[in-house]
């Protein structure tokens, strides 16, 4: 629901078809057999003092700015609901994890976060999908800096645990 595209938000927006037209990035997504890409790096190696790498907030002050759910992305998100249900598929949301550094990094950090979870929670209880919060657990089972490679991906220690879970 963010203003974030990838293949799938790509896919949803276009009636669930593969857009023709799209980045080239988009034809190596990088993925193997399990579904992710097995990334060692940590971010907790790459911190300066006890911040993140001045990079990565602005690529995620880019990509994480404020929170404005719009007709187009929430439709999107119906679409595939209802595409879903069509084919008698279980959907499942997840609400992915996300560093604590990207989170502050949001232009009003607690407001836009309350947002988007309350559009997204108002929108799976509508049509009656579970929700997973992977950032909501307890803190024996919340993510680590070390399981993340930048402030909003999991490396692969992460991803393999987040795997596990779900």
């Amino acid at each position: 629901l963010f203003h974030y595209r990838n293949l799938i938000v790509l896919t949803a927006l276009n009636g669930l078809q593969v857009p023709a037209e799209r980045p080239a990035a988009f034809d190596d997504p990088h993925f193997d057999s399990r579904g992710y890409e097995a990334i060692p790096r940590k971010l907790t190696d790459r911190l300066v003092g006890d911040k993140p790498p001045s990079r990565d907030l602005a690529i995620a002050r880019e990509f994480l700015h404020a929170f404005e759910p719009s007709r187009k992305d929430l439709g999107a998100l119906e679409k595939l609901i209802g595409f879903c249900e069509a084919k008698g598929i279980q959907l499942i949301v997840v609400n992915m994890p996300m560093n604590h550094y990207a989170r502050a990094s949001f232009e009003h950090p607690a407001e836009d976060y309350a947002l988007y979870l309350n559009t997204l929670t108002a929108l799976t209880e509508r049509h009656h999908v579970p929700l997973w919060d992977a950032n909501t657990m307890s803190e024996e089972h919340a993510f680590a800096d070390d399981e993340f490679y930048d402030l909003h991906h999991l490396n692969v220690r992460g991803a393999e645990r987040l795997t596990k879970l779900v």
